[in-house]
């Protein structure tokens, strides 16, 4: 993952295939200085699923990448 001026892209290298890699998009963040904010990446289990999902972390916010079992899927609004 990275912060690329002010634009979140995260990177999900598959370890068996590295030509399967997978791009995701997140926010784009607005304001002085933002290309310096932190952002983190957590998982957490879905009830309903049971599949791990991955979050976001950025300041305040947190954006839910819900995993379909073979991807996951970018946040409504993004």
């Amino acid at each position: 993952m990275q912060n690329d001026h002010k634009h979140i892209i995260i990177i999900e290298l598959p370890g068996d295939d590295w030509s399967k890699a997978i791009i995701y998009s997140a926010p784009t963040l607005i304001g002085d200085g933002q290309e310096k904010t932190p952002a983190t990446i957590s998982f957490q289990a879905d009830a309903q699923t049971g599949r791990l999902d991955m979050v976001l972390h950025v300041q305040d916010t947190t954006y839910v990448f819900t995993n379909n079992g073979t991807k996951f899927i970018t946040p409504q609004g993004q």
